[in-house]
C-alpha cells in the first residue's frame, strides 16, 4: 500500500536528500510521503495491541513516535510523512486483524516462517 501512495502522491524528500537516490532501490524510494518505517512500526503496534500482554502497551504506542520522530530527525521525511505513515500503518493493521481465518491459514502455509517467527516472539515474552 505505501508503494502505491508513495507514487500516487509523488511528494519530494527533504532537499538535504537530493542526489542520493541508491539506483538499485525502487523507484518508490525517492518519495517521502507516506514515511515507509513509520507505516510498518503502527502496523506492529497494531498487532502488538491484539497480541501482546497489556504491561507492553507504553513501548508499543512509543514505538511508531519513536521511529517517526528519528526519520525527520535524520532528515528523511517531513512531519505529515511520518503522521500519514502512522495513520496509513494502523489501517493496514486493523485491515490485516480482520482478514478471516481462512486467509490467515493460507498465508501462515505459505510461509511458515511466519507462525515460527510469532511462536519465538511469543515465547520471549
Amino acid at each position: 500500500m505505501i508503494g502505491i501512495v508513495k507514487i500516487t502522491f509523488r511528494r519530494s524528500r527533504p532537499p538535504q536528500n537530493a542526489g542520493d537516490q541508491i539506483y538499485e532501490a525502487p523507484i518508490v524510494d525517492k518519495f517521502s510521503f507516506p514515511s515507509g518505517h513509520s507505516s510498518r512500526a503502527a502496523m506492529l503496534m497494531m498487532f502488538g495491541l491484539v497480541f501482546l500482554q497489556k504491561q507492553f502497551y507504553l513501548q508499543l504506542l512509543l514505538a511508531p513516535l519513536i521511529v517517526g520522530y528519528s526519520r525527520i530527525a535524520m532528515g528523511r521525511h517531513f512531519f505529515f510523512d511520518v503522521l500519514g505513515g502512522i495513520f496509513l500503518g494502523m489501517f493496514e493493521g486493523i485491515l490485516i486483524l480482520q482478514l478471516p481465518n481462512n486467509i490467515t491459514d493460507l498465508i501462515i502455509e505459505q510461509f511458515p516462517f511466519l507462525l515460527a517467527l510469532i511462536d519465538a516472539i511469543a515465547d520471549y515474552f
